[in-house]
């Protein structure tokens, strides 16, 4: 049996739905995937001023939404008033709470990618994890390009999954440099863009050795089926796009 390769939808597969939207999630819990693919999926969190969890990218919500402000300065009631997916011919499109997405399609893994300072923000996400089980922990990996966030996260709930902060990234691939990979972090799921200005971060000996340790390498961000490719070719186990419908498609 092929060894199984993860597209994890970017923004909820932002390219083929509304991004970070619970429709989003329903359409790609209908695709149909060949066997050795797997499906997970991104979806961004910051903090209303009132202390909800939603879906959401940007700071503000002018691009996704008709509405306009910064997140952390709406209340979730305000967010409920906007469109969360203008042009795209669909209507009444809200944007999600988190506890909405955990609902919405169990079965589905979850990239959850916190975004803001707020300082209640890990507290807040465990205690919506811990309030919501359907699905399990164990589909749920937690990110964030804030290292004290993922560390908050891994104090309230070291049994979690959480991607490799930016200093771990950083670290190993120093220590790749200097054939000391064995002193990298494991237990990581390793999220990383294939190069970084112009230093190449995935390279065949990263995937190697993260994956000999047990640990998964997501690379970013595959745009076609050739990118997609690419990235399988030197050692990545799944890759993030914004089109995993147009990309399944063409597999094989």
């Amino acid at each position: 049996m092929p060894k199984s390769f993860t597209l994890i939808a970017y923004r909820g597969g932002a390219s083929e739905a509304p991004e970070n939207t619970c429709e989003a999630l329903l359409r790609l819990a209908r695709l149909r995937l060949p066997a050795e693919l797997r499906l997970a999926v991104e979806v961004d969190i910051r903090m209303t001023r009132d202390g909800e969890l939603v879906a959401m990218h940007d700071e503000r919500i002018d691009r996704t939404t008709t509405g306009r402000g910064k997140v952390a300065e709406l209340t979730l009631a305000e967010l409920r008033r906007v469109d969360a997916a203008p042009g795209s011919g669909l209507t009444g499109v809200r944007v999600p709470t988190l506890e909405e997405v955990l609902d919405v399609a169990p079965d589905i893994p979850l990239v959850l990618d916190l975004h803001g300072s707020e300082a209640a923000l890990p507290a807040a996400l465990v205690a919506s994890l811990g309030r919501h089980r359907r699905g399990g922990l164990e589909r749920i990996v937690v990110a964030s390009e804030l290292t004290r966030v993922v560390h908050a996260v891994r104090r309230f709930l070291p049994a979690l999954r959480t991607a490799a902060t930016p200093r771990e990234v950083r670290a190993k691939v120093l220590l790749e440099r200097a054939r000391l990979d064995r002193f990298a972090a494991r237990g990581r799921v390793w999220m990383i863009p294939e190069c970084h200005g112009r230093l190449r971060v995935l390279t065949r000996r990263f995937a190697h050795t993260a994956c000999a340790s047990g640990d998964a390498v997501w690379a970013w961000l595959a745009e076609d089926h050739a990118a997609a490719m690419r990235f399988k070719t030197l050692g990545a186990t799944g890759v993030f796009t914004p089109c995993p419908a147009a990309i399944a498609a063409l597999w094989g």
